[in-house]
């Protein structure tokens, strides 16, 4: 069964990339601003996210709108560190470098964010790359993340997992599998 963060994201990339509804997507993408987020609170409030919850509307707003630059017509399957990850490997990084890499030290500043806000910031460029490198992550997944981000506990755990996505050495493709 779906949950709230997949049944957005699965419609997001319908709207946008299925029906191809421009105008849909044009406002959905005014949420990656403050200064332009007031014109996506239709598509939001439409969807039923409560727009007066500024983390929630922010979280919504943004991964909704990087879903929806992306041309996917279904979610991805990696988590943001088996995605920083696949960046490497396609630029054939070895284990050895991978600890210097750029995508490491985009991991360690996502890792170094203290809440949802700050993480979101931080968030938007690494989106931007994902999608300008074809690189399917878990929008749903991510979504999920940002919006427990300010949870201590659940903090730690998310950049743990992150962490130990980037660092592992099992997944390789993109698809997830071995």
């Amino acid at each position: 069964m779906a949950n709230r963060y997949d049944s957005f994201i699965r419609y997001v990339l319908s709207r946008c990339n299925k029906q191809k509804d421009k105008g849909f997507k044009a406002r959905l993408r005014k949420a990656e601003s403050e200064t332009t987020e007031f014109q996506s609170w239709e598509v939001l409030a439409n969807w039923g996210i409560d727009i007066s919850d500024r983390k929630t509307r922010r979280a919504f707003g943004v991964l909704g709108a990087c879903a929806a630059n992306t041309g996917l017509s279904q979610d991805g399957r990696l988590s943001l560190g088996e995605g920083l990850r696949f960046i490497e490997k396609r630029k054939e990084t070895s284990e050895q470098e991978l600890d210097s890499s750029t995508s490491a030290a985009r991991l360690r500043r996502l890792i170094s964010c203290k809440g949802s806000s700050e993480l979101l910031a931080v968030l938007i460029p690494v989106l931007r790359l994902f999608a300008s490198r074809e690189i399917s992550i878990c929008y749903s997944r991510v979504l999920q993340e940002v919006i427990d981000f300010d949870s201590e506990s659940r903090r730690l755990d998310i950049c743990a997992r992150w962490a130990q996505d980037f660092y592992s050495k099992g997944r390789e493709t993109e698809d997830g599998t071995e």
